[in-house]
């Protein structure tokens, strides 16, 4: 089944693509003033120009998602009895996902720079889009005025982020994305999802359409963000003090068993050699078979936690299918400057610490956040027992604690004759700032502002 021409109008274009060809962005949390006809205006005046799905676009565009404030500003109820789920409502800041999502002690919502339930509401994520950063300044400007004269006002921004094959810490990205099933985009490599697991009005995985807000929900979705910092050269010394002499070498080795792949994006549960190109693009594998023991691709290691496939019992077939209902949909993009312009890693080593702030917008799409974003937060990422193990967490982004104070995370490296154990684990990943967002389709956005 493919999803209809006119559905996909309707469908903003962030769900469907990754905006490859603008990649330069504004991130922009707005809170919307109390005159509700400047803020109706202000949201009437950027609409036109949010990007649609009907194709991959190559002109400037936004991307428009609400707040549970901003609905609420608009005259919508947001509610269970109106459609919407009770993660969406609540907020990502609760003593509950405090926990469950590792925002505790470090990463506690105290330290957020937005988005805590004390810090001032984002009725509106908008986020501007282009092709290059000239183009994306010019808009910025204009965008800027208009909230001057409609009296929105920034609660935070990251300004100038970019899209680029490789993260802060010198890995590749954007590997292993689901493709929706129906939305004519080749899978290639990548498992096609029924559309129901990240747009609403369509089947799921368990083939039922998806409880949805009442009027507003069809072709929409919910968008998780979370504003996480990289400390790099953290991460970098700490696998460098792992190694003897503080070998380069080894310790991009150590690295690679701790992400589940070399830094050109190859999985190590294929290949133990970095730079073996055939591997690069691989995405169809599984790791009961092909690495049951965990000698290629450790048990705890980050693409493990976050995508188990195969292993998650002993029965691959029913494993690979319990996967398939907990997996996210990834959009999101580097912030900051790289301590190295290439992504080298050997360059990044070297490198003085700036000090700068540097990370990842992380954002995904799910019709579930519970079932679907929580879940492999809580249940695989943070899990101190998962797969077997025992007090360890994703060596990479997990949290471990009590949800109140955190303590290092070790990793266990399976090695033949003997397994490896690194311990006293830093951590690599700050959380700044977050929230739960409904990205609704474009007809549903004129019904929110046009709200009586």
């Amino acid at each position: 089944m493919n999803l209809p021409i006119d559905h996909l109008r309707d469908i903003q274009g962030l769900l469907i693509y990754g905006y490859g060809r603008l990649r330069h962005a504004d991130y922009f949390m707005l809170h919307l003033g109390g005159d509700s006809e400047r803020s109706k205006a202000f949201l009437e005046k950027i609409t036109p120009e949010v990007g649609s799905a009907e194709k991959n676009p190559h002109k400037a565009c936004y991307a428009l998602a609400f707040g549970k404030t901003g609905l609420e500003k608009s005259g919508w109820e947001v509610s269970e009895r109106t459609g919407f789920s009770r993660a969406f409502i609540e907020g990502m800041d609760t003593n509950h996902r405090n926990r469950i999502l590792g925002d505790f002690d470090f990463n506690s919502s105290d330290h957020w720079e937005w988005g805590s339930k004390k810090s001032q509401s984002i009725d509106v994520l908008l986020i501007s889009f282009a092709p290059d950063s000239d183009k994306l300044k010019h808009r910025r400007e204009l965008l800027q005025q208009a909230m001057a004269e409609y009296q929105v006002q920034e609660v935070h921004s990251t300004l100038d982020t970019y899209l680029d094959r490789k993260e802060h810490f010198g890995f590749r990205d954007g590997i292993s994305q689901p493709v929706i099933k129906g939305a004519g985009r080749p899978s290639g490599e990548n498992e096609e999802l029924n559309p129901g697991e990240f747009i609403f009005g369509y089947p799921n995985e368990y083939r039922k359409i998806p409880h949805s807000p009442i009027q507003i929900g069809e072709n929409g979705s919910y968008l998780v963000f979370r504003q996480l910092e990289q400390k790099v050269k953290t991460f970098w010394n700490y696998l460098l003090e792992q190694t003897e002499n503080r070998s380069v070498e080894n310790a991009i080795y150590l690295a690679a068993k701790m992400v589940g792949r070399w830094p050109e994006g190859s999985p190590t549960t294929l290949t133990d050699d970095p730079n073996n190109s055939t591997f690069q693009k691989s995405n169809r594998f599984g790791f009961y078979e092909k690495d049951r023991l965990g000698l290629g691709c450790p048990h705890g290691a980050h693409i493990r936690r976050t995508n188990p496939r195969d292993s998650v019992e002993d029965n691959p077939s029913q494993s690979s299918k319990a996967s398939r209902k907990h997996r996210i949909l990834r959009r999101g993009r580097a912030y900051g400057k790289p301590l190295s312009a290439s992504f080298d890693i050997e360059e990044m080593i070297k490198a003085d610490d700036d000090n700068e702030n540097r990370g990842l917008n992380f954002i995904c799409f799910n019709t579930d956040i519970e079932r679907q974003f929580e879940f492999v937060q809580h249940t695989w990422c943070n899990n101190q027992k998962f797969d077997g193990l025992y007090e360890e967490v994703d060596p990479i982004s997990g949290v471990l604690g009590n949800g109140q104070e955190a303590k290092k995370t070790a990793f266990k490296i399976p090695e033949r004759p003997f397994r490896r154990r690194i311990s006293n684990i830093p951590a690599f990943v700050l959380m700044k700032g977050g929230g739960y967002f409904f990205f609704p389709g474009i007809n549903a956005i004129q019904r929110i502002i046009n709200k009586t």
